[in-house]
Formats: structure tokens, C-alpha cells, sequence
């Protein structure tokens, strides 16, 4: 897999107070969902979400065989560009009569101390931040 072309999309919701104490991911309708906490400067936790819109495959790797372009998304969410994993999905998801033909597929990727990299391939990504 080729990660050197990357994209920088957001930064996520860990000011640097601390790692991400909790991350889960789950799949609800067609979209991917990574919850996860982090310590706040109050040493209170506040709740997010990575919110993968038209989701359609995810992988995750234990850190211990993270390569280290992988650990380049710590605390943040990247676009793999020209990636062929999408591009391949992206290709067999247009020939089914269930999908639009203008499908276009993204490839993140976002990197928890201690929880390993998540790669997901989906039609956009946003964050959502619980106050």
C-alpha cells in the first residue's frame, strides 16, 4: 500500500492534554463511526465523532505494525490521494445497478495512541465534537 501521497483533512479533538482514552468504531446504515474520548485541559473528557458518510469498507492495524507513514495520522484525519484500494472499490461499486454511477470513493485514514490505525474508505468524512 502506497502512503505517500496524503491529504491533510482535519485535526481531531485531542488539543494535546493527552492520548484518547477510549475509541470504538461501529457501522450504522451506510456510514462508518469512530467515537472516541479525550482528556480536556479541565482534566474532564469530552466525546467525538469521525464520521465516515457512505462508508463502505473499513481495516484497521495494531500499532505494533503500523508502518510509520500510518502513525503520520495521529490525531488527525488524512486522504490517502490515488489511492488503488479506492479507486478498485470505487470501479466494482459503479457496475452494481444500486449505486450511482458518479460514486467516487475516499480513502482516510486516522491514527489513536495505543489503538492502531483505522483506514476507511467512504464518500466523505466530517467531525463531530460533544460540548
Amino acid at each position: 500500500m502506497n502512503y505517500c501521497n496524503t491529504k491533510h483533512v482535519f485535526e481531531l479533538c485531542s488539543p494535546g492534554f493527552g492520548q484518547t482514552m477510549k475509541w470504538g468504531i461501529r457501522v450504522w446504515r451506510l456510514d462508518i463511526l469512530i467515537d472516541y474520548t479525550y482528556p480536556t485541559e479541565n482534566e474532564d473528557f469530552n466525546r467525538a465523532q469521525v464520521v465516515f458518510k457512505g462508508g463502505r469498507a473499513y481495516r484497521w492495524t495494531r500499532s505494533r505494525l503500523c508502518v510509520p507513514e500510518m502513525v503520520d495520522a495521529y490525531d488527525k484525519v488524512l486522504e490517502i490521494v490515488d489511492s488503488q484500494w479506492a479507486a478498485d472499490a470505487t470501479k466494482r461499486l459503479r457496475k452494481d445497478p444500486a449505486e450511482s454511477d458518479t460514486l467516487v470513493l475516499h480513502h482516510y485514514m486516522v491514527y489513536f495512541d495505543g489503538g492502531g490505525c483505522y483506514e476507511v474508505l467512504a464518500e466523505s468524512v466530517s467531525l463531530i465534537q460533544d460540548q
